[in-house]
């Protein structure tokens, strides 16, 4: 963490008398309220037991937290301008190829985890507001193509892997 992402508030007294030192909260930006609280207790413990223990607690607001979380969630995104489809495990190599391609062209690429039906993988793309998917099946990969889709329109088209590059960052530009 940065030092600007710590504030020291002398003001700050919890509303438990079992607290004896240092007293902290937790706040996360757009958040109202803390997310987390705690402190130093000396005698606590001592209470329950003989021997005086000292200690340290904290508590995590757990309904702000998952609030928080959901909102993040809400509008999902990805760094990934291209996503490639996965049609079979044999396809792989020619696919690791063409993302290999795009990254050298500085184009973030990514390959869908798994073989699925062509409609979830799109489906994968619209969630995550990823513009293009590049399909590499075997008639691409037999003619050292791509074919590029571009999800914002729905337009496609099938360019030749050396052109693949310069296609995808035009239309992401």
């Amino acid at each position: 963490m940065k030092p600007s992402e710590f504030e020291i508030d002398l003001r700050i007294a919890r509303g438990f008398d079992y607290y004896t030192g240092v007293v902290f909260e937790m706040f996360l930006p757009n958040v109202q309220g803390s997310v987390g609280s705690g402190g130093r207790y000396d005698n606590l413990v001592g209470h329950y037991r003989k021997e005086a223990l000292p200690g340290v607690g904290a508590s995590i607001g757990v309904s702000r937290l998952f609030s928080a979380l959901k909102d993040d969630i809400k509008t999902p995104s990805t760094p990934s301008q291209v996503l490639i489809v996965v049609f079979n495990e044999s396809l792989l190599p020619y696919c690791f190829k063409v993302a290999s391609e795009l990254r050298n062209n500085d184009i973030n690429v990514e390959i869908y985890s798994s073989v699925d039906k062509l409609g979830k993988q799109l489906n994968y793309a619209n969630k995550l507001n990823i513009p293009l998917v590049l399909l590499c099946g075997e008639d691409e990969e037999k003619k050292n193509k791509v074919t590029i889709k571009d999800m914002r329109s729905g337009k496609q088209k099938v360019v030749s892997f050396s052109k693949a590059s310069k296609e995808v960052s035009k239309l992401l530009s």
